[in-house]
């Protein structure tokens, strides 16, 4: 069975982690077969990013038209 690992980034507030854009995370992207992002701010922080898949609700229109979807869409999407 493979070895499976769930990290977590920063909530915004200090000491919950390392931020999302942070070389601590885009090492953790790397070093992965896999990884999956939930939600639109990390869709945000990490969209050029390559192999990493996002999970999320687009909620603005900005978003929204980046992904080509609507806004309140669900999106599964590899970066």
């Amino acid at each position: 069975m493979p070895n499976i690992e769930f990290r977590k980034v920063s909530s915004g507030e200090p000491g919950t982690g390392p931020e999302r854009s942070s070389p601590e995370v885009l090492s953790w992207i790397r070093d992965h077969d896999l990884v999956i992002s939930k939600g639109q701010g990390n869709y945000e922080d990490l969209s050029d990013v390559e192999g990493v898949y996002f999970l999320l609700v687009a909620k603005c229109p900005v978003v929204a038209e980046d992904l080509g979807v609507r806004v309140g869409d669900i999106v599964i999407k590899r970066g």
